[in-house]
């Protein structure tokens, strides 16, 4: 390339490399097939990676949720500068997060929510959750849920349909005391 008297050039060098490593070396170039020049060209290379607010979650059922689940919240951040995709896999299928999959932005962060919904009477339960990345390491979240002791009574010790004709239905409402 030609370059006027009192002008400046610019030219692109591209780094890309496939493992992570410090990178440092010397770039020579040459100016009229006669004065040579170097410069150091420096990289630290290293795996992609998403930070995680928590590394455990714990699920309970508190007498103010009324709900058949439970759920926590978490957040990740990308610290890169580059865009993330990431997806989730889970152990057992009594743990779902929300978004399952998506692309972090660079310098963004995101919530996640990780619900567990049980199945079976299962007092205590522990499985891992994993956030894998493009071109990065595998991160786990241990979920551990505790269900409460189930006891049910019943308001009234006895229930009378009193006397029945053959054939008639009677319905009766019972009510149950957790």
């Amino acid at each position: 390339q030609m370059i006027p008297p009192n002008e400046t050039a610019e030219f692109d060098i591209i780094f890309k490399s496939s493992q992570v490593h410090e990178f440092k070396r010397s770039i020579s170039y040459t100016i009229n097939h006669h004065h040579n020049y170097t410069f150091a060209c420096t990289a630290e290379v290293v795996p992609i990676a998403l930070d995680l607010s928590k590394e455990d979650l714990f699920f309970d059922f508190r007498p103010e949720n009324p709900n058949f689940y439970s759920e926590e919240t978490m957040i990740i951040s990308n610290p890169s500068n580059v865009n993330v995709e990431f997806w989730w896999t889970c152990e057992n299928e009594v743990f779902s997060v929300s978004p399952s999959k998506g692309t972090l932005g660079e310098y963004k962060n995101t919530t996640i929510t990780i619900t567990y919904t049980p199945k079976g009477a299962v007092k205590k339960f522990t499985s891992d959750i994993y956030l894998q990345v493009v071109n990065g390491p595998k991160r786990k979240i241990v979920c551990t849920a505790a269900l409460a002791d189930a006891s049910l009574s019943l308001k009234q010790k006895e229930l009378s349909f009193g006397t029945m004709c053959v054939g008639v239905d009677s319905t009766k409402t019972i009510q149950l005391k957790n």
